[in-house]
């Protein structure tokens, strides 16, 4: 049986993280790379083909592990990863106190509960509404709705993200639980600041430093940054400061 697992990515999407994860742990793995858009749209390639086999959502992530295991959810596959391939390495959780693990934990389930809702609402609305044909509203008008109060969500879990960050005592890093080492869950969030509400004053920076702060510092890795800046072109600018004089 090969040792290798095989992800389904897209650039710039959620199976960044996985990709990163994959890396940082250096285990052996395949990419299956496809185009969000060409998903989204269901086009009729032996890759969307092979991934809707695996994930009928047709996520991002979807793994198959090496013994034909299929993994989808990216807090859960991170966390799978790390049972089997972190320990003995700066990414295991053994080094944490119990305080740290638990704020580990919740912010790893946090994300995907609570932030990536609101991008979902945000590019699909219409999933979220039905419409009577009896109403004198438009569906446009209403995914218009939607889309708004997405945006006001985002922010707002945005910034409770931050607030989590607040709640570390004695902090001796920008890193997300203030270990001297990166986490996993530093990718995850470094990921999500790539995804912040954008704004040409720097919303992100002005509401959520700490968040920021974490994403900078856990890009100083030279393999993460292989995996963001290089293999997954972002619109946002992290590392560098967001403000202009």
């Amino acid at each position: 049986m090969s040792d290798v697992y095989t992800l389904f990515h897209a650039e710039s999407m959620g199976s960044v993280f996985t990709l990163a994860v994959l890396r940082v742990l250096d285990v052996k793995h395949n990419v299956v790379l496809l185009s969000f858009d060409s998903v989204a749209k269901k086009e009729d390639t032996p890759e969307y083909h092979q991934l809707v086999a695996a994930s009928p959502l047709a996520q991002f992530p979807t793994v198959i592990a090496p013994d034909g295991t299929v993994l989808t959810e990216g807090a859960a596959i991170a966390l799978y990863l790390h049972d089997k391939y972190a320990t003995g390495t700066q990414w295991s959780t053994e080094h944490l106190s119990p305080s740290q693990l638990a704020l580990y934990y919740r912010i790893m389930v946090f994300i995907p509960a609570n932030i990536y809702p609101t991008f979902t609402a945000l590019d699909f609305p219409a999933r979220f509404v039905i419409v009577p044909k009896t109403t004198q509203v438009s569906e446009e008008a209403v995914c218009g709705w939607v889309e708004e109060k997405a945006k006001e969500n985002n922010k707002a879990t945005f910034k409770l993200l931050e607030k989590l960050l607040d709640t570390v005592e004695n902090r001796t890093s920008a890193f997300a639980l203030g270990t001297g080492n990166a986490s996993l869950v530093d990718i995850y969030i470094t990921l999500m600041a790539h995804y912040g509400p954008p704004s040409p004053h720097g919303w992100m920076e002005d509401n959520c430093p700490k968040v920021m702060a974490c994403a900078r510092e856990t890009l100083k890795d030279p393999v993460l940054q292989q995996v963001f800046e290089v293999e997954n072109k972002f619109a946002a600018q992290i590392r560098g400061p967001l403000h202009t004089e």
